[in-house]
């Protein structure tokens, strides 16, 4: 099997979860994240819009480079 491109994994990824329906936000900031007393992840973006979800797929520019608050935040919310 030949190498998938960066892009075309993507893409695919993407139409594989579109197949779930699920709300997709993307180009937000999330400055914060905790879990609400039923277990989902609040998420709380740069711009004060909140995210509500069970599930979460992290896509950072660049790797292991946390604020401190969103750190703190990580650890609390992964517990």
């Amino acid at each position: 099997m030949p190498p998938t491109r960066g892009e075309q994994l993507i893409q695919q990824l993407e139409t594989q979860a579109k197949t779930f329906e699920p709300e997709i936000a993307l180009n937000q900031k999330i400055t914060s994240f905790e879990r609400d007393e039923h277990n989902h992840i609040i998420l709380t973006a740069e711009n004060g819009d909140r995210h509500l979800t069970k599930t979460l797929i992290l896509a950072m520019v660049t790797a292991f480079q946390f604020s401190g608050n969103l750190k703190s935040s990580m650890q609390t919310a992964m517990k």
